[in-house]
């Protein structure tokens, strides 16, 4: 079992990483970003968690609530 200081850095990470999507879709009006950035890695990361079941219910919903899809068919994000 994770120790609880571990499960609150996880949270910590995860959040700090949604606060720079918020900003990148703000700046943007995007979620596109260049593939090898680390912004990248995470929204892909999070799309895949989502079409497989694993996202938590809450980050999920605050993904959402930005527009963010779950999907990787690329014609559909390019819309």
């Amino acid at each position: 079992m994770p120790s609880s200081l571990f499960v609150l850095s996880e949270i910590a990470a995860w959040n700090r990483r949604f606060s720079a999507l918020e900003k990148h879709v703000r700046e943007a009006h995007s979620f596109e970003t260049n593939a090898g950035n680390t912004l990248h890695a995470w929204i892909m990361e999070q799309r895949e968690a989502g079409l497989q079941g694993r996202l938590a219910v809450d980050r999920r919903l605050r993904l959402t609530a930005l527009g963010f899809l779950f999907t990787t068919n690329a014609a559909v994000l390019k819309q």
